[in-house]
C-alpha cells in the first residue's frame, strides 16, 4: 500500500461518524489528486472519487439519495466546501470541515506531533517525505526529511557509497528535489535543513567531492556547478577566480572583451564570481582536487557533461553575448585541449552507441533536445533528424573527431533513407526521368555513400561500432536501385538516346539537363543580366553530387557564414546527367562547347576547352572577342602540370582581370588519389582547403558576381581489377580497344571475354552522341575496373583491388550538381 493509500486509509478509519457512508475530505491544495479508484480497506473495497466540482460530487451519489444504506466511498473534493453548502450529501459524510494539510495527513500515518514545516513542502516532496515519517521518533526531522528528498532510506544510517553521490545528486535528480524544498521553506528552517544535508553529506565524501556539494547547496541562485566548473577549470590557469582578478582578467585574456560587453549589458554568470570567491577561500588543494575529480572522473562517466555544461553556461550568459561566448570557449578549450578532448570523444561515441543500438536518450549530448531519439528511430522523417544532422555539421570541434561525427552522419541517414529505399526498388521500372533524379538524388546517393562511409569510420575508431547488420539492408537496396538505373539510362525509348533526340526541347522540361545543356540553360541568363558585371564557371573534376552536397554545406553555404546567395531567377540548384562513357575528353568538353561529342569533335581545335567555350558562346548568340580572352579567361587549375604557386598567381590574375565571364578547372583529384587518399569525403574536404576554398572566398567578395559551379562527371569506388590482355590496347595500327579504367572503347567488333559480367554494352555509339571512330563502348555498372596488361594476367582476374575512379554507368558518376549563385549587389 502507498502512503498516499495509507493516509486515505487512516483517515477512514479516524472519521468522525463512523455509522455513515461517506467521508468528504477537501483536498482544494490537491495531495490526493492522484489518488486511486478503489481502496481496500479491513476487508472492504472502498471507490474513491476526485472531483472538481459540485456536479462531478452529486454525480456520484445522486442515485443513492433515497437508498437506506447506500455503500462505502472516500469522495475527495477539490473545492472547499463549507456546512451546509451540500446538505444532502453532508448529511451522510464525516467531512473534514477545512482543507487537508500536510500534518493532517501525517498524523493519519500515524505521526503524534508533525512539525508544521511539512505543510510547506511541495506536493511531490510531500509524498516523498511520506514513506519516512515513520521515522521520526528515531531520527531528527531535517534527517528524515533529507532521506526522502533522495529517495533513499541509507542517509539515516549508513549513507551511501562515495562514488555514488554525484550520480544520486545531479543525474538521478536529487539536487533538484533538495533545492525545490530549500526555496519553499522559510528562512530558518532553510538554514537547519542546509547544515543537516551537509553535516550528512560530509559524512560519505572526501574533500573534492564535498567543496562541490558545499557550493551548489548554499548559493542562494545556484550556479550549475559542472559548468561553472568547466569554466573555472578554463579560468585557472590564469588564476582568475576571485573578484578582483576576475576584473583583470575582463581586460586581458581572449574572453575579456566579451566579459565586459556582457557586463555592460546588466548580464551576469549566475554567480559565477560569488561563487568563485567561496570556493577559492577554501584550502587550494580540495579545490584543484576537485576539478581533477570532474575532469578525470564525473566528464568520462557522464560523457554529456562537458557540452552540457557549455550550454548552459552560454545561456546563463544570454543577450547578445551568448554566440560570442559559445565560439569562444570551444576556441579556449580546442587550445588547451584537455577536458574537451576527453569529454567530447566520449560524447560521440556515447552517442553513437544510442544510434547504432537504439539504446534511449533522454538528451542528444551535442545539444539539447526536445525528443527521445528512440522514438525518432522509429519516425525516420521526424523532424529530429535533421537537427541532429545540422547540429553535427555545424559542430565546432568537428575536424578533431571526424570519424566519430561521419559515422553519427551516416548512422542517421542510413535509419532515415533505408526504408525509403526498399519500398521504392519495388516500383523502379515505372519511373520517369524525374522520378528517377529525385530517387537517385535524395535516396539512393545519400544513402549508398553513407553506407560505405560508416563502414570506413567505423573501422576508424578506437573502439570500433559494430555497424554491419545495419549497413547490409543498405547496401541490399542500393544495389538493385544501381543495376536499374544502367537499364534505364540506355534504354533507347527513355534513357539518353531519347534525351538526345529531343535537344531542341529545353533542358528540364520533357528531357533532363545533360552537361552540353549548361552554357546555354545556366551561363547565357546570367550573360544577358544586365545586373551581373562578371559571370564564373567553375568545374570541378569528378565532383559527385554527394561530394557537392559536402562542398556547399560546410564551406560555401553554411548557415550564418554564407560565401554566395541564390540567383532566384533560375534557381539556387539543378541535376544534369552526363554522356556516356563518363570520362573527361567527353564530359568537360561537352560542357564547354553546349554540344554532343558526335557534333564538336569536328569542329576547328574540338578539344580544346578554351576554343569550345569560344564557339559556344558564338552559337549562343554572343560577340565573345571584345570580353573574351581564350589565355586571360580560361584556367585549368591542375597541379600535375605546374607548380602550386604559379597556379595560385595565375588564378588571382584570372579573378583580378576585367573580364566578363571567366571559367576555371579545377582539377585535382588525379594528384589526391596518387598521394593515397582513397576516401571520396576526404579527398573533397583535402581538395577544397588546400586549393579551392581560399579563390572561392576571394570570388565571392566580388560585388555583382555570378558563379556557375559544375562537374564534368561523378565519381565511386570500385573493389576488384579486370585486366584486359587478350585484346591489343596499344597504340598503333590493329589496335581493338582502348582501355580506360572504367569503361572500354571498342574500335573493332573483338571483344573481351576476361572482363567483368555485369556491364553494359553501347551501340551503336552515335545513338549515344559519340562520334563514329568507335564500334562500341562497354561500361561496368557495379564496382569493377579495368587493368592493363603488364605483370598480372588475366589469369588471376579479377584483382581484389580498392580505388575511385570515373567511367562507368552508375548513378554516382552519371548525375552532377549545377549550381546557380551570385554575390553582393544583385538583386
Amino acid at each position: 500500500m502507498t502512503a498516499m493509500e495509507q493516509a486515505l486509509a487512516g483517515m477512514w478509519r479516524t472519521r468522525d461518524k463512523q455509522k455513515l457512508p461517506y467521508l468528504l475530505v477537501n483536498d482544494v491544495r490537491g495531495y490526493f489528486a492522484e489518488a486511486p479508484a478503489e481502496l481496500q480497506v479491513d476487508g472492504h473495497q472502498i471507490p474513491v472519487h476526485v472531483c472538481t466540482n459540485e456536479f462531478s460530487l452529486r454525480r456520484h451519489t445522486e442515485h443513492e439519495r433515497q437508498e437506506t444504506n447506500p455503500p462505502f466511498r472516500i469522495i475527495v473534493s477539490r473545492q472547499q466546501l463549507q456546512p451546509d453548502q451540500l446538505p444532502d450529501l453532508q448529511a451522510r459524510s464525516s467531512v473534514s470541515p477545512r482543507t487537508v494539510t500536510g500534518c493532517d495527513i501525517a498524523k493519519a500515518l500515524g505521526v503524534q506531533n508533525p512539525r508544521v514545516m511539512v505543510d510547506r513542502l511541495p506536493i511531490p516532496a510531500f509524498w516523498n517525505l511520506a514513506p519516512f515519517l515513520p521515522q521520526l521518533g528515531a531520527y531528527s526531522m531535517e534527517r528524515v526529511v533529507l532521506a526522502s528528498l533522495l529517495n533513499d532510506p541509507s542517509v539515516l544510517s549508513a549513507g551511501w557509497e562515495s562514488d555514488r553521490v554525484l550520480d544520486k545528486l545531479w543525474y538521478e535528480g536529487a539536487l533538484v528535489r533538495v533545492h525545490e524544498v530549500l526555496k519553499s521553506v522559510e528562512a530558518d528552517e532553510r538554514r537547519e535543513l542546509e547544515q543537516e544535508f551537509l553535516d550528512v553529506v560530509r559524512t560519505w565524501l572526501d574533500a573534492p567531492r564535498f567543496a562541490l556539494v558545499e557550493a551548489a547547496v548554499l548559493e542562494s541562485d545556484p550556479p550549475p556547478v559542472l559548468p561553472i566548473c568547466l569554466l573555472a577549470s578554463i579560468l585557472d590557469g590564469w588564476k582568475m577566480l576571485t573578484p578582483e582578478r576576475m576584473r583583470i582578467f575582463l581586460e586581458g585574456s581572449e574572453l575579456g572583451d566579451l566579459f565586459v560587453d556582457v557586463l555592460k549589458e546588466g548580464q551576469n554568470l549566475h554567480g559565477l564570481a560569488e561563487w568563485g570567491r567561496r570556493i577559492t577561500l577554501k584550502d587550494d588543494a580540495p579545490y584543484k582536487e576537485a576539478l581533477h575529480y570532474l575532469q578525470h572522473e564525473v566528464f568520462p562517466k557522464h560523457p554529456s557533461a562537458v557540452t552540457e555544461s557549455l550550454a548552459t553556461v552560454v545561456k546563463g550568459v544570454g543577450g547578445q553575448g551568448s554566440e560570442r561566448l559559445l565560439n569562444q570557449l570551444i576556441q579556449v578549450l580546442e587550445a588547451d585541449g584537455g577536458i574537451l578532448t576527453q569529454g567530447l570523444a566520449v560524447t560521440l561515441h556515447a552517442l553513437l552507441d544510442v544510434v547504432v543500438n537504439g539504446e534511449r536518450a533522454d538528451k542528444l549530448p551535442l545539444e539539447k533536445a526536445s525528443c527521445k531519439l528512440t522514438d525518432s528511430l522509429e519516425t525516420p522523417d521526424a523532424p529530429e533528424w535533421e537537427e541532429l544532422l545540422d547540429a553535427l555539421r555545424r559542430h565546432q570541434a568537428r575536424e578533431q573527431y571526424e570519424d566519430h561525427i561521419s559515422l553519427l552522419e551516416a548512422m542517421v541517414t542510413i535509419h532515415r533513407l533505408t526504408d525509403k529505399a526498399e519500398v521504392a526498388v519495388k516500383n523502379l521500372a515505372n519511373l520517369d526521368w524525374k522520378s528517377w533524379l529525385t530517387l537517385v538524388d535524395s535516396v539512393y546517393l545519400p544513402l549508398s555513400t553513407m553506407a560505405l562511409e560508416a563502414e570506413r569510420s567505423s573501422s576508424q575508431l578506437p573502439e570500433k561500432v559494430n555497424v554491419f547488420p545495419i549497413t547490409q539492408r543498405a547496401i541490399k537496396a542500393c544495389d538493385v536501385i544501381r543495376v536499374a538505373w544502367a537499364d534505364f539510362y540506355i534504354q533507347a525509348d527513355r534513357g539518353l538516346p531519347k534525351w538526345l533526340s529531343e535537344r531542341h526541347y529545353a533542358a528540364g522540361t520533357c528531357r533532363p539537363w545533360l552537361n552540353s545543356d549548361i552554357m546555354e540553360f545556366a551561363v547565357k541568363p546570367l550573360l544577358q543580366d544586365s545586373e551581373i558585371k562578371q559571370v564564373y564557371l567553375l568545374v570541378f573534376d569528378g565532383m559527385s553530387v554527394t561530394n557537392w552536397s559536402l562542398l556547399r554545406d560546410r564551406f560555401l553555404m553554411m548557415p550564418g557564414r554564407e560565401l554566395f546567395r541564390p540567383y532566384q531567377l533560375l534557381g539556387p540548384e539543378f541535376r544534369a546527367c552526363t554522356y556516356l562513357p563518363s570520362i573527361t575528353e567527353y564530359c568537360r568538353q561537352a560542357i564547354f562547347a553546349g554540344a554532343p561529342p558526335a557534333e564538336f569533335r569536328s569542329w576547328t581545335y574540338g578539344t580544346s576547352e578554351p576554343h569550345l567555350l569560344e564557339r559556344c558562346l558564338d552559337n549562343l548568340g554572343f560577340s565573345p572577342s571584345s570580353w573574351w580572352d581564350r589565355d586571360k579567361s580560361y584556367l585549368c587549375y591542375n597541379e600535375k602540370d605546374a607548380d602550386a604557386d604559379n597556379l595560385n598567381r595565375k588564378m588571382r590574375d584570372l579573378i583580378d582581370s576585367k573580364g566578363r565571364f571567366k571559367a576555371v578547372v579545377f582539377n585535382l583529384q588525379d594528384r589526391l588519389l596518387q598521394k593515397g587518399m582513397s576516401n571520396l569525403q576526404e579527398i573533397m574536404l583535402a581538395y577544397v582547403k588546400e586549393v579551392a576554398l581560399p579563390h572561392l572566398r576571394r570570388i565571392s567578395a566580388q560585388e555583382k558576381t555570378a558563379v556557375v559551379i559544375t562537374a564534368d562527371h561523378g565519381f565511386t569506388w570500385y573493389n576488384t581489377q579486370y585486366v584486359i590482355d587478350d585484346l591489343k590496347s596499344n597504340s598503333g595500327p590493329g589496335r581493338d580497344v582502348f582501355i580506360h579504367n572504367r569503361c572500354l572503347e571498342y574500335k573493332t567488333t573483338n571483344r573481351t571475354a576476361v572482363g567483368p559480367a555485369n556491364v553494359k554494352r553501347i551501340e551503336p555509339v552515335t545513338e549515344f552522341g559519340l562520334s563514329s571512330s568507335h564500334d562500341a563502348v562497354e561500361l561496368p555498372f557495379g564496382h569493377d575496373s579495368y587493368g592493363w596488361p603488364g605483370v598480372k594476367q588475366s589469369s588471376g582476374n579479377p584483382y581484389r583491388v580498392q580505388g575511385n575512379d570515373h567511367g562507368g554507368l552508375t548513378p554516382e558518376e552519371t548525375v552532377v550538381p549545377v549550381a546557380v549563385y551570385i554575390t553582393r549587389g544583385v538583386k
